[in-house]
């Protein structure tokens, strides 16, 4: 009976040796399946989307309008005395522009200046005459003739010195003339006389643009209009200045729709005091429309899979791919509508060798 009971124990410890060193071959085996799978796997960077305030803009390519452009014409006629300006001098409204030789006129000037001061003398003393002659008519003393001549000389006088005060007036004019003047700010774009050339009234002298502030001009399609109105304020950017931003005011949208290509016509003022912009230019346009909080992801994180928009999210050690929704795109960053949490992981680097499923592990950022 003994004998048995030895046997039996024996045989249950034989079996237990036998199932331990199975159990340690199992875990070894699948230490080493998850050591191989561990480092099969590819290091990535993920990040997580943050919340900013995402300036929301319309782009679109405008063009610079032709410039208002003014010919100065000479309203006397005269030799050049002096130029005051050449072509590109910036000029406000009022500067001068020309001197056209003047002596002749303050020569009239100074003689009708003298006739009038004669002319008023003698006015003075008809009128005294006629104020004594009216005293006398009334007492009887002279006739109706008298009077009436006394009275004539009066009158003509008056005349006489109205005339020669209008003949000064306009010599006065005709002498203020003699300095052209600038009818609006602008540049000079244009000189087509030279000192001591003589011009006759009429003649062409210079031609000045106004180009301060410029007239912008873009479209931008049927889906937007209900998005601008006047007052909104415009960013403008062209690739003659790469590093500047020039301002603008949206003073125009066309109430009538181009049928052809389903666009609404917009145009700005766009302040160019330092006349560094010209018409003609082409450049981007963005139509700042406000502001809102939204969630951001670097542009880095975000690619295109099969057509669709997709950033690669780490779940339980594998990729997987989520689809977005991409808003505004802005200094390196977009702006994601939908699709994901602020509290995903998203692959932002390392990216080149993984797709949907592939086991990776996580690494500290670099930067």
């Amino acid at each position: 009976m003994r004998l048995k009971i030895a046997v039996l124990l024996g045989g249950c410890f034989l079996i237990a040796i036998i199932w331990l060193a199975r159990d340690g071959e199992n875990s070894s085996s699948e230490n080493l399946k998850e050591e191989t799978e561990q480092s099969n796997a590819f290091p990535v960077e993920v990040t997580r989307g943050v919340f900013e305030d995402v300036e929301h803009t319309l782009e679109a390519v405008g063009s610079f309008l032709p410039e208002d452009e003014v010919t100065v014409g000479a309203e006397e006629s005269g030799v050049i005395k002096k130029l005051l300006v050449d072509e590109g001098y910036q000029v406000k409204k009022g500067d001068g522009l020309l001197k056209i030789d003047d002596e002749r006129l303050c020569l009239e000037v100074e003689e009708s200046e003298a006739r009038l001061k004669e002319a008023r003398s003698r006015l003075e003393h008809s009128q005294s005459t006629l104020k004594r002659m009216t005293n006398l008519f009334q007492e009887g003393v002279i006739g109706q003739q008298e009077f009436d001549d006394a009275k004539n000389q009066a009158s003509l006088n008056q005349a006489i010195v109205e005339n020669i005060r209008a003949r000064l007036r306009r010599f006065k004019k005709s002498l203020r003339d003699t300095m052209v003047i600038a009818p609006m700010d602008g540049v000079i774009s244009e000189r087509m006389v030279s000192a001591g050339e003589y011009v006759k009234v009429g003649a062409d002298l210079v031609k000045i643009v106004d180009s301060n502030p410029l007239k912008l001009t873009f479209t931008l399609p049927e889906k937007n209009a209900g998005e601008i109105e006047t007052g909104q304020k415009v960013r403008v950017t062209t690739r003659v200045y790469r590093d500047e931003t020039f301002e603008g005011e949206i003073y125009f949208i066309n109430p009538k729709l181009d049928p052809n290509t389903r666009t609404i016509e917009v145009k700005a003022w766009v302040d160019n005091s330092e006349y560094k912009l010209r018409p003609g230019y082409f450049v981007d346009v963005r139509v700042l429309l406000g502001k809102r909080r939204s969630l951001v992801l670097p542009e880095s994180a975000v690619i295109v899979r099969e057509g669709r928009v997709v950033v690669m999210e780490v779940m339980d050690g594998r990729v997987k791919y989520k689809r977005v929704t991409p808003g505004v795109r802005y200094d390196g960053k977009v702006e994601i509508l939908d699709g994901i949490s602020p509290e995903d992981d998203i692959v932002v680097s390392g990216r080149s060798e993984i797709t949907q499923g592939t086991r990776v592990v996580i690494t500290p950022s670099q930067s």
